[in-house]
């Protein structure tokens, strides 16, 4: 017997990473006779009003969402994961709300990813860190010079470039996941517990069997993280 599916939740536009327009993902889900879509880009809800808009004219229900990286740096994980956030429309109507939410996310990439990874960089492999390999002090504004997106890549150029570290080896070393100057995108759990204890958001684990854990699935990095923060009755899932 076919099974029919009537929603897809997850899904990602051109505000984040996805192929397609808040517009055109609404427009594709009416042309694959969907009831109800989720708009969960990756850490911002700028798409959302945009797909909200078209909805009720295509006759297709979007779900306001995001998905929030979650930055771990732990004995037993390190890296990101990903936390599905659910609201209503009237939810995302509330200004409280929304600058709440955009303040919380914008501490996970940006410029202060930015100046928490240099600062973590200098520490260890700076002129006077524990493992010195540069000359001088890697500057945020050295890789903000390249894009106000940076990337890992521009990392990289700035070694290579501003102080000449041509050895890639050597640079793996400074900016690759096994780095002890490394730190995952994302915010720390903990400055999600108010916004979930303050507003009805539903949360939902994202694709839990996939990933860069070193297991057979996510649910013991979320079993240990929730076990650490069990004091602030937040659950991640």
């Amino acid at each position: 017997m076919g099974r029919t599916i009537i929603a897809d939740l997850h899904n990602h536009s051109t505000a984040s990473d996805g192929e397609y327009s808040p517009t055109e993902l609404v427009a594709k889900a009416k042309e694959l006779e969907l009831k109800a879509v989720g708009l969960t880009d990756h850490d911002t809800i700028e798409g959302l009003d945009e797909a909200i808009q078209v909805d009720e004219e295509l006759g297709v229900k979007v779900i306001p969402g995001v998905e929030v990286s979650l930055a771990f740096k732990r004995s037993y994980f390190v890296g990101t994961l990903h936390l599905l956030l659910y609201f209503t429309n009237d939810l995302l109507s509330n200004s409280e709300f929304k600058t709440m939410l955009n303040q919380i996310l914008s501490q996970g990439r940006g410029l202060p990813l930015v100046q928490a990874r240099v600062k973590a960089i200098n520490e260890i492999f700076g002129h006077d860190g524990e493992q010195p390999l540069l000359k001088r002090n890697l500057a945020p504004d050295e890789l903000t010079s390249y894009s106000p997106n940076v990337t890992r890549r521009h990392f990289a150029l700035a070694l290579k470039e501003k102080h000449g570290i041509e050895n890639k080896d050597q640079i793996s070393k400074i900016i690759g996941n096994d780095s002890p100057a490394y730190i995952p995108s994302g915010i720390d759990m903990k400055l999600l517990t108010l916004l979930l204890k303050k507003y009805p958001v539903f949360r939902v684990f994202a694709h839990p069997a996939a990933g860069s854990f070193p297991g057979e699935s996510h649910s013991e990095i979320i079993s240990l993280a929730n076990h650490e923060y069990k004091r602030s009755r937040f659950v991640a899932f």
